[in-house]
């Protein structure tokens, strides 16, 4: 679910202890910019985005990396993150405008695709394979790979690796785990491989990430 909150607008959420909601914000404000005659002219204040209050997004995974990216950029406050989140925030806009005009398409290939993800999260332990994939939503491999691409903006076997990794940093806020044990639990018999993965995606070693984002606070 998306939620487009305009200023001023007073709203609650309300959740639960058996239905957690887990969610990802982002405040900005925006000014719209011109030019003519060559003069630039910027209109504080402008109407709102074309996007409607609560929109439920189908195919949002373009949509939730950027925004992960959005906000853990933020938080990092690493040199010119101030520019960086600029430019994110554009590209998440991009792609949630994107993502509201192409809600018409087959969703039966959505169907499809969330079908691969769910058995993809169910299977985090082990090692799977595209053929395996395409067997289960009844495609070819080829046919799969490139739907998934369209869908997902990764290829199958990149994604199924990234949601490993995204595990992988919910399992060290225990900090009992080692970087063995956290490959094993992954379905990875060779932790140096999974190590190599992680930095990839995370741009550190797990010993790294764990001793800057968990151990050093």
């Amino acid at each position: 679910m998306l939620f487009y909150i305009a200023p001023n607008v007073r709203h609650s959420l309300e959740t639960s202890e058996a239905s957690p909601a887990s969610f990802l914000t982002v405040h900005f404000s925006y000014a719209r910019v011109g030019f003519t005659d060559a003069n630039w002219t910027i209109q504080p204040e402008p109407t709102l985005l074309s996007f409607p209050p609560v929109s439920t997004l189908h195919d949002y995974y373009p949509v939730s990396d950027t925004f992960e990216k959005l906000v853990a950029n933020w938080h990092a406050k690493l040199p010119g993150y101030e520019f960086t989140s600029k430019t994110l925030l554009q590209q998440l806009l991009i792609a949630i405008e994107e993502n509201l005009r192409k809600q018409h398409k087959n969703y039966a290939t959505s169907l499809k695709i969330e079908k691969v993800i769910d058995y993809m999260r169910q299977h985090l332990h082990t090692n799977i394979t595209l053929e395996e994939l395409a067997a289960l939503v009844q495609l070819s491999p080829t046919y799969l790979s490139r739907l998934f691409k369209e869908t997902t903006g990764y290829p199958v076997i990149a994604f199924f690796n990234k949601i490993k990794m995204d595990r992988a940093k919910e399992l060290m806020m225990d900090g009992t785990k080692k970087v063995k044990d956290l490959a094993h639990q992954l379905g990875f018999h060779d932790e140096f491989y999974f190590s190599r993965l992680f930095k990839q995606q995370e741009g550190v070693s797990p010993t790294e990430y764990y001793h800057k984002n968990i151990h050093g606070f």
